[in-house]
């Protein structure tokens, strides 16, 4: 590995997104048959941010891939040089770009459920209190978490403070 680590220069996939599972197994074991950590960091990225945007799982799995995705894929080994730096920083865009997207349209979705509950006269304190909740589960407590880009977090803290 440390070999590895070592190299400048050299080219590593960047990940692709909604393949099915069993290509990016097929990939990622191609990838360390070759020895390749970078690009198996790139497979297991693209498979977990795939699995974060699948419609139908719930939030809470999706932030889970997202998060996993984020830490053990979107971040550049201790002793990366400048190339392999700029290659994990493009990693870790790629989460922050489906994760903003999948958040914000979660947020997108609640904004127009509690707008629907209220047009049918449904207690607004009692949708802010849903809101609290919802946002505080989506973003957590931070302003910005690491795997959401800033301008999608500022975008979903203006539909929070319609209703907090």
């Amino acid at each position: 590995m440390a070999g590895t680590l070592q190299q400048t220069g050299s080219f590593h996939p960047m990940p692709v997104i909604g393949h099915p599972s069993g290509w990016y197994s097929r990939h990622i074991e191609q990838a360390e048959a070759a020895g390749d950590v970078h690009a198996r960091a790139s497979h297991k990225l693209g498979q977990y941010v795939t699995a974060g945007i699948d419609p139908k799982a719930p939030w809470d799995h999706k932030i889970k891939c997202f998060k996993h995705a984020m830490k053990h894929y979107g971040v550049a080994p201790v002793g990366a040089d400048e190339s392999l730096r700029s290659f994990y920083k493009k990693l870790g865009d790629v989460v922050r770009k489906y994760a903003s997207n999948e958040a914000l349209h979660e947020a997108q979705k609640f904004n127009a459920e509690a707008q629907k509950r209220l047009s049918q006269g449904a207690d607004r304190a009692s949708v802010e209190d849903d809101a609290d909740d919802f946002y505080t589960a989506l973003l957590g407590h931070e302003r910005t978490p690491e795997w959401c880009s800033p301008d999608v977090a500022e975008r979903i803290s203006k539909l929070r403070q319609l209703w907090v």
